[in-house]
């Protein structure tokens, strides 16, 4: 199967973690019988280098999760991917901390979860944008946050009947675990580009589940 790209692009990095995380979850023959029955190279061809080069095309990394959704169907796809979202948050939030300072974790115990919180999810909506071709904003919408990603690698070119970018619900949630000292929120995605939406949108408590 040809893919046609997009010419849009997240970094090397962002899929890199994605594929292996996959790959730790499936086993690498697992993984390339997924590749194969959608026409993807195999795991040792496809999997990019780790840097942050934006150069993995917004098809590619859709169809791989295109793929576990017709491998393993509504549910196991979403197990697999949320599982891979939130890998992404735990191997990718060095650079925050390298942004912040050591003192990062101590700091935020003292600042209360309202101001922290906003502040942390446009840290990310803004880092997406500028570090890949995704567009992201975060909108304050009374009791919640919307996140709203106007340009989407998860569904790009799919069609899909519900929302299914598992890969950012497990981001997000475990974005607000980490910011939040532990917490739990329950985070939901309201609508997708790939179900015929403007955009795709996650509404984010603000205050975490009981």
């Amino acid at each position: 199967m040809t893919i046609e790209l997009s010419g849009l692009y997240v970094p090397n990095r962002i899929a890199r973690y994605m594929i292996m995380t996959l790959q730790d979850l499936m086993g690498e023959n697992g993984l390339n019988a997924v590749f194969k029955q959608s026409g993807l190279p195999t795991y040792q061809e496809i999997c990019p280098p780790d840097n942050m080069d934006n150069t993995f095309d917004f098809s590619i990394y859709s169809t791989i999760c295109s793929a576990v959704a017709n491998t393993y169907g509504p549910r196991g796809a979403r197990v697999f991917l949320m599982r891979a979202g939130k890998a992404g948050f735990r191997n990718g939030i060095q650079s925050f901390i390298d942004h912040y300072g050591a003192g990062l974790e101590k700091t935020g115990k003292l600042v209360p979860l309202s101001i922290k919180l906003p502040l942390f999810l446009k840290w990310i909506a803004k880092n997406y944008t500028e570090t890949s071709d995704r567009i992201v904003q975060v909108k304050d919408n009374g009791d919640h946050y919307l996140y709203i990603n106007k340009r989407c690698p998860v569904c790009w070119g799919r069609h899909v009947t519900a929302p299914d970018c598992h890969i950012t619900l497990g981001f997000l949630q475990e974005a607000t675990l980490f910011i939040s000292n532990g917490a739990q929120f329950q985070i939901r995605q309201i609508t997708s580009i790939g179900a015929g939406d403007a955009s795709c949108d996650f509404v984010i408590p603000k205050r975490p589940a009981d």
